[in-house]
């Protein structure tokens, strides 16, 4: 209790490997917490992707008002699959793949 460790962060911002970002949002949906007691694994959780992402992925719209004022980005899942998002403000589409995390 009272620390926290991060032992593995693909697909989270700040995280580098091959000194560029790793991961994408389809890797969130593979994440999982764990809580370790005594050095040992006691309970596992796993994290599914949320119906909406806010400040996580940029806008591929140069136009979109997210790319234009200081503004918190949103998505909306439109595909769980494949990992398809739909941005709030533009409707512009993006799949993981070519997904930009901030």
């Amino acid at each position: 209790y009272g620390r926290k460790g991060v032992d593995h962060c693909a697909g989270f911002p700040g995280c580098f490997h091959r000194g560029r970002g790793c991961g994408g949002v389809d890797q969130i949906i593979f994440a999982s917490i764990n809580i370790i007691r005594d050095y040992e694994v006691v309970e596992k959780f796993p994290v599914s992707l949320p119906d909406t992402i806010v400040g996580i992925v940029k806008c591929g719209n140069p136009k979109c008002i997210t790319n234009n004022e200081p503004m918190r980005t949103r998505f909306h899942v439109i595909n769980r699959d494949d990992v398809t998002i739909s941005c709030h403000y533009c409707s512009q589409v993006v799949k993981s793949i070519d997904a930009k995390i901030i």
